[in-house]
């Protein structure tokens, strides 16, 4: 009967105190969100519990547990469509980001694979590989270093690879 007696005064005295310390707590992962959530729904089960006439400390953990696994459920399941709207934002950011690096890099619009006007000796073939010539589709502003009110536009661009020995 003693042990009853001080579940009940415990819980009357440091409960008030531990649902502050509970509530302000800023955790950043779900986890210790969750836990929080449980632990607070057990003081507010162990508070109802205290309202009863007899047999206060046997209500206060039966509430404390039921209140605990309600706000541990109900904590997990909102947390879990956050995660799940979350992830999905995060492809289609993705997925934009994507779209967007594509339309800045330069399209291959042309190319060549020789860079002298007729071809080169068949003797000579087998000593030099001929350069070749890319042609590039590109859109984007650059900013004149020397004045940082011009802009060009550039619409175009030219690969050359020279030739090289083999």
């Amino acid at each position: 009967m003693t042990a009853i007696k001080r579940v009940s005064r415990f819980g009357g005295r440091s409960f008030p105190l531990l649902f502050l310390l509970l509530a302000g707590c800023a955790t950043p992962t779900i986890r210790d969100t969750i836990l929080r959530d449980m632990a607070l729904g057990a003081v507010a089960g162990t508070l109802l519990g205290q309202t009863q006439s007899d047999n206060r400390a046997a209500y206060s953990m039966m509430y404390a547990g039921v209140g605990g696994l309600a706000a541990g459920a109900m904590s997990t399941y909102y947390h879990l469509q956050n995660e799940e709207k979350k992830n999905k934002e995060n492809q289609d950011l993705k997925e934009e980001l994507q779209r967007f690096k594509k339309q800045l890099e330069p399209q291959l619009i042309q190319q060549g694979h020789s860079l002298f006007k007729i071809p080169i000796p068949r003797e000579v073939s087998k000593l030099v590989e001929p350069g070749e010539w890319k042609r590039y589709k590109m859109d984007q502003w650059v900013q004149d270093p020397n004045q940082p009110n011009t802009w060009y536009r550039q619409v175009e661009m030219f690969e050359i690879i020279p030739p090289v020995s083999r």
